[in-house]
């Protein structure tokens, strides 16, 4: 390991997030403090060469946490926890030279996370208090949704991550039909479907962003919960299939915080702030099963000129390529089929004819499973 730079106060101290890896090969962050000021935002070269580029002074923000953005462009844009206009945070826009632009000063609430860039080139974050907002790059902002109940989840703790289909995923800390915590989508017009309600055995108060895998799912942590109540790591699907991969036992670690990171080898690495040999926290490594079915399709019965569909959910380190089978013959889109080589098998205006096993075979380059339903 070398170290690079060593903060001194004048140039900052205590940063708390990530670097974000600029067009221009240079990292960017920040740190919460300043001797003179209330944070800054720097540029640190590969060979450690840094150059403050903002210092934080309350208009235009104070004590930034989360990992800058980088935009279609080469600007970055980033989240301050306080300061602004009324001292709640905001939202900001910041070019390699260190033009800093408020876009977004917050009021009544505070940003929680980083904000995660759309396929539209918009930028999309939450609120401590449950706001799902879109702002622009002009500084343009709407309030997509909001978590209402609590039933639908309660406080987010993290920033969004953009799904393959382009709409968004979350969690929040507390809600949920236990109040454990939640797995939410959001679509880009605000449309907000709750995923996964945690139940503790399967996890409790996640606080850090979904990480999205190769195979399309989303891979992630939770503080609490699990069979020893010391978190968990999980996977879960689009449609919110959730599967367990790890129960903290205290040994192994304990409450994780982050976010996983992906690696090279198909497998995330990741933290937990407690537990391992001394209790004082640890560095992990966690290969998921090569493939793995954990909603198999289930057997239908129903009247002639009904729609019937097969679902399956699995996971995989790598990505997955479906193959739907009508009594061992493989199926193609025409006629009344569809989706003969995605996750879900859609037979319209069934007959006798379409009475059979129909069998998917879930493959990755780390091998196949096959399972099967009836009609």
């Amino acid at each position: 390991m070398t170290s690079l730079v060593s903060f001194n106060s004048a140039n900052g101290y205590a940063p708390h997030a990530a670097l974000t890896l600029g067009k221009d090969g240079n990292f960017y962050g920040t740190t919460y403090h300043s001797s003179t000021s209330d944070g800054t935002l720097f540029q640190v070269s590969t060979n450690g060469t840094l150059t403050t580029l903002v210092f934080f002074s309350g208009t235009n923000g104070m004590f930034p946490e989360e990992a800058l953005t980088l935009g279609n462009a080469s600007d970055l844009y980033g989240t301050t926890s306080q300061g602004g206009t009324s001292c709640c945070g905001t939202i900001f826009r910041v070019a390699t030279n260190g033009a800093l632009t408020t876009l977004v000063s917050f009021n009544r609430d505070s940003p929680a996370g980083a904000v995660a860039l759309g396929n539209d080139g918009n930028f999309y974050g939450v609120t401590f208090y449950g706001a799902v907002f879109k702002v622009t790059t002009s500084g343009t902002f709407t309030t997509l949704s909001s978590f209402s109940n609590r039933t639908d989840g309660a406080y987010p703790r993290a920033g969004l991550t953009r799904g393959n289909d382009g709409d968004f995923y979350g969690t929040t800390e507390l809600g949920g039909t236990g109040d454990y915590g939640a797995v939410f989508k959001v679509a880009t017009n605000g449309t907000l479907t709750t995923l996964v309600s945690f139940a503790k055995t399967n996890g409790a108060a996640p606080h850090a962003a979904l990480t999205l895998g190769e195979d399309g799912n989303f891979y992630g942590t939770t503080r609490l919960g699990g069979s020893s109540d010391y978190g968990t790591v999980f996977l879960v699907t689009t449609n919110g299939a959730l599967l367990t991969l790890v129960s903290f036992n205290g040994t192994n670690g304990a409450y994780p915080r982050g976010a996983l990171t992906p690696g090279n080898d198909g497998s995330f690495y990741g933290t937990t702030s407690w537990g391992g040999s001394g209790n004082k926290g640890t560095v992990f490594r966690l290969l998921p099963p090569p493939v793995s079915i954990f909603v198999p399709p289930q057997s239908q019965t129903n009247n002639a000129g009904a729609t019937v569909s097969f679902l399956v959910s699995a996971g995989s380190r790598h990505p997955l390529i479906f193959q739907w089978q009508k009594n061992g013959t493989n199926l193609i889109d025409g006629g009344n089929i569809l989706g003969a080589t995605t996750n879900t098998l859609t037979i319209r205006g069934i007959s006798d004819s379409d009475a059979a096993v129909y069998s998917v075979i879930v493959s990755s380059v780390n091998g196949s499973v096959t399972n099967s339903a009836t009609l």
